[in-house]
Formats: structure tokens, sequence, C-alpha cells
């Protein structure tokens, strides 16, 4: 095997970023001499002051009139000059740079390495250098470096470049290579663009693709090549003279880094169980359910309840409860013990929140039902003394379930005296109460009792009627009445004799009578005495008041009913006849007054 070829690595700026990976047909080599800082300074020569076409040589020295890579005599063979070798290479892009820049705005970097011509050493066809570092004894690829946003290397492309020789290299004759371009990265490379440079040596004939003339080289270029993506350029061509064959190829591409990142959001979400409806006292346990349905995990979660006033929590239980943190579909269970200690709609509001302000509110209904009795006392609200009075009880379920056991009371006042009560009612003496017992009452349904009484004295009396339930339903309701009676006011007048001789004393006696139930009041009782009689004396209840027209008595202020007043006048005639005296009678009780006469004979001897 010929002496490994020396290889020359030369550096040009251009518009993307990267690193460059060398690699050499298998050989070992040492790291080259600092690179010079472009293709003039590797040795292939001043810069041709015109165009290149496929029909001219690639030269970068100024054209000769002796040489014509397309004429048919070749021309005469030169020394190549010293360290003119090249070698494939690969570029990894750095990623140090932002990539939101236009390649207009970047300064690109060219990586070109030289190496052992593939037309030094006949090789089989299809030979090519290694395309994924791994045996390449190249200079170290720096490290890949980090984008901004937290990329690595990793997520950019990474080209190869090599040559891979197809058919002998002989003096004259049409040779055919290969220049192949690999994205051996990750993400696709685009707006490629490769350069290639040919000694003035070597006449090219065809190209597949063709490339585009730059004076002293030609450049392929594609839009993009994805990842593991292989493109091959064949070309044929025609070398003049035997030796080394150098050749060097440039590859520039745009490389962008892309990720996909996963967005987390913890969500909360509740639930409450427990039962809807239920009696007075009964308990209201309910049981909580937060969830995190989100994609994060949720911190500081912390669940409260709130309750209206018919709900009870018993002592000692908080109403703020930290749950911590929620992962991604979990969930935590909160039991909440409550009591229904009044009837109604009761309303729960549950709310959970979480830290970078998460709220979330649940609100459910209770419907607590109540026992509930209601009373009605149909009654005389007004009664005389010594008159009856029935009194009808009616109980009704007005709640939300059935009753069993309603105890009904009826407590008579004094002033009343019990007669008899229905459905099985006992009256105690002691507690002046009727007694009645209502096994059952469904919601709605109600039941009457009966009472009847007398009224025995005079009163503002009071009926007090209670019912119980066994579940607690209790209502209650008074019933006043009012106990009157009548002033019944009557008189007697009782004479001493008849006939009385003229000049004898005599006298009457006035009995003044209350019959009735009430006691009259301001009772004055007047008498008429005509003028033949004298008054001589006069005894009474109440004295005489002074009255120049007639015998008048102050006024009685009370008489009570059962008793009576007296009142008595002695008189003496004047003369015989039969004469007449007058009782009149007056009360607040009597709006007419009352007369009474008796006729008295008087004789003379």
């Amino acid at each position: 095997m010929r002496k490994v070829s020396r290889i020359l690595a030369s550096g040009i700026i251009a518009a993307s970023v990267g690193s460059v990976a060398l690699a050499s047909d298998g050989d070992a080599f040492s790291p080259p001499p600092a690179p010079p800082s472009s293709p003039v300074d590797a040795g292939v020569g001043p810069k041709a002051p015109t165009g290149v076409s496929l029909t001219d040589p690639i030269n970068t020295a100024p054209k000769s009139p002796a040489f014509d890579p397309f004429a048919s005599e070749p021309v005469p063979a030169t020394s190549p000059a010293p360290s003119q070798s090249h070698s494939s290479f690969s570029m990894r892009p750095i990623l140090g740079r932002s990539t939101g820049h236009t390649l207009a705005n970047q300064a690109d970097i060219h990586h070109a390495a030289t190496s052992a011509s593939p037309f030094d050493d006949p090789a089989p066809a299809g030979r090519g250098t290694q395309c994924d570092g791994s045996s390449w004894n190249a200079a170290p690829s720096p490290p890949a470096a980090t984008v901004s946003g937290g990329l690595d290397a990793s997520q950019a492309p990474t080209v190869c470049i090599h040559w891979v020789k197809r058919s002998p290299i002989v003096v004259g004759q049409e040779c055919l290579c290969d220049l192949v371009v690999k994205n051996a990265g990750k993400t696709p490379a685009r707006d490629l663009l490769i350069d290639g440079y040919f000694p003035p040596t070597v006449r090219l004939t065809h190209a597949d693709p063709m490339p585009a003339d730059n004076q002293d080289h030609v450049t392929w270029s594609f839009a993009a090549l994805g990842p593991s993506e292989e493109r091959s350029i064949h070309i044929k061509l025609v070398p003049s003279r035997r030796g080394e064959l150098p050749t060097t190829a440039v590859v520039r591409f745009a490389s962008a880094a892309s990720s996909t990142f996963s967005v987390e959001e913890p969500l909360l979400a509740l639930a409450l169980r427990g039962p809807k409806e239920l009696m007075v006292g009964d308990p209201a346990t309910q049981t909580i359910t937060v969830h995190n349905p989100g994609t994060g995990v949720a911190h500081n979660v912390s669940v409260e309840a709130r309750v209206s006033k018919g709900l009870e929590v018993p002592r000692g239980e908080q109403m703020i409860v930290q749950v911590g943190s929620l992962n991604p579909g979990e969930s935590r269970v909160v039991r909440l013990p409550l009591i229904a200690i009044v009837g109604g709609e009761q309303e729960i509001t549950i709310h959970a929140s979480a830290g970078n302000d998460l709220h979330r509110e649940l609100a459910a209904r209770i419907h607590v039902v109540a026992p509930s009795l209601k009373i009605a006392l149909d009654g005389p609200t007004f009664r005389y003394v010594g008159r009856k009075a029935h009194y009808v009880a009616t109980v009704t379920n007005n709640g939300g379930a059935p009753l069993n056991n309603i105890h009904v009371t009826h407590v008579v006042p004094d002033g009343f005296r019990f007669v008899q009560a229905d459905h099985g009612g006992e009256f105690d003496e002691l507690s002046r109460t009727v007694t009645w017992n209502i096994d059952h009452l469904d919601v709605h349904q109600s039941a009457l009792v009966k009472v009847e009484l007398v009224t025995t004295q005079i009163g503002n009396c009071v009926h007090s009627v209670t019912a119980v339930s066994e579940q607690g339903a209790r209502c209650e309701l008074k019933l006043p009445t009012v106990v009157d009676g009548v002033a019944s006011l009557e008189v007697e007048i009782l004479k001493q004799a008849d006939p009385v001789e003229v000049g004898v004393e005599t006298g009457f006696e006035i009995h003044v009578r209350n019959d009735g139930s009430k006691a009259a009041e301001n009772v004055a009782v007047a008498c008429d005495v005509p003028a033949v009689l004298e008054v001589v004396r006069t005894e009474g209840a109440t004295s005489v008041a002074e009255s120049k027209d007639q015998l008048s008595f102050r006024p009685l202020p009370v008489l009570e009913p059962g008793k009576a007043a007296i009142y008595r006048v002695h008189v003496r005639a004047k003369s015989e006849g039969s004469h007449r005296f007058g009782v009149r009678l007056t009360a607040d009780s009597i709006k007419e007054p009352l007369t009474y006469t008796e006729l008295t004979k008087f004789y003379k001897d």
C-alpha cells in the first residue's frame, strides 16, 4: 500500500455554524498542521479571473492555451504540488448560537478536509469512508453545545460527505466517481450547498445532478436532506496525468433544532356524595372527593366546606382540610360529618383550591324533612255563666313524614266544668286536663277531638290545646273565652198592716234582690210617698239622700248575685182613704227604672 497521504484541513467561514469531524479512507493519520485560510493556500493556485464551466477544466490558476480538459490531446503531466491531498469529511453544526437569525445575517463556516484521494489506490467499486465517525482517525470533534432553550446537539443534523471511486482511474480515460452526502443526525438539514474543487489536470465530462459553475469550483444544491437520508452525486471525469489526484468538497447547510415540550396543566374536580333527603336529627354525613384530572401536579390542595344554618358540624370537626399535593389522575376522599337540626332546604358549598390560583367550587342541596303538626280549636269565645260550651280541636299532619302516637291535651280553665269528651278523652281533675291519644297520622291527614264544658263563673278564661308526636313535632294553640253574667233585680214591698187607722204609725219594708248571675252596680231606691202620708223614720242598706221632691236612698255600689238589700219606711196617715206607696229602682244594668206600688187603706173611727 502506498504511503498514507498527508491530510490538510482547511476551514472556511460560511453561513452555517457547525463543528467538523474528519475521516480518511480508513488509514490512521496524525492531526494535520494548521489549515490554510483558503483553497489557494492549499496549493491549488491563484484564483482564475474568469468563470469556469464543465467545458473547461476546474482550475484556480490562470488558464493556459496548452491545457484544455475537453481537448482530444491530453495535457502534459506536471508534478503535483506538495501536500495537495484531500479527504472526505463530515460536519456537525455547533449550536452555540441562536438559530433565529437568517443565513444572510450569519457567517457561514466552510469545513474542508483533505486526505488521500480516492483515485490514489485502486479500490473496489462502492467503497467509501465511514459516515458515523466510528472509524475516523481525525481531529476530535468539539463537544456539542447546547442551544438557548435547553436543546442539545442531538437535535441538530450531522452531515457527512465523502468520495467513492466507482471505476479504475486511468490517464486519458473517462472515470467514474461519486460524491456521497449523508445526514446522520436526527433532524433535517436544509439549504445544502456542496462545493467541489478539482485540480487543473482533470476535465469534467458529466455530473448527475449537474452543478452550477462558480469560476474556481462547481456547486451542487439540495433543498433539504432528511434524517439518515443519503444523496449521491455521480461524476464523470478524465485525468490528464498520473499520480495523486487531489479533490476537495465543502458542504454548507442551514440547521434548525426543534423539540416538543410537554406543557402540564393541573386541574381540580369535585364530587359530593351523601343523603339528599332526611329527617331532622338524622346524620347528614357527606363524602367529598377531590380529583386532579389534569396533566400536572396540583400542590397545596385544600378543601373548605360551608353549610347553611340547618346543618350542624359536630364539635371539634374542622371545616377546612389540607389535602396536600395531587398527582395527575389522583383522588383524595374527605369525610364531612353533619347533623340536620332544622327542616327545609339546606345547602352545602364545597370549595377546593390549589397553588397557582387554581379553584373549583361545588354546591349541593339537602332536603331535611321536619315533622310538623298543626292544630285548630273551634269553640265559643263568649258565654254566660251556667251555659254549655263545646270545643273541637282539629290536629293535622302538615309535615313531610307520617307521625305516630300523637298526644293531645286540652287544659280546662277555671270558670268551666268538664262534662264529657269523645274518642276516649279522659279528664284529670287534679291537672284539669282532657287527654286524647291518636295512633297515626299520614301526611296531610287530620283528626278531630271534642270536649263539652259548662261555664261556672264570670271571667276571662283561656283554653290551651297542645299536640305532640312521637317524632318530636309539637304545636300549641290558645283560645280565650269571656264568661259573663246578667244582673236580675227584683223588688218586693211588704206592708206592716192593712187597713191602718188614721194617725197610727205603720211601715213599708222594701226588699231589693239580685236573682241574676252578675253583680248589680249602683243600685238606687227612691220612694214615692203621697202628701197624706207623713214619714216618721227610715232604715235601710244606705242612708236617705236629701231631696225635696221624693224620698231617695243613696245608691248601693254593688249587689252581688243572690243577695238582697232591705229598706224600711215608717209613715202615718193624715186622712182616711186608700193611698198608694210607690218604689222606683235604678241600677247600671237597668236601662229603664223599675217602678212598684202598694195600695193601703187608711180608715177613721
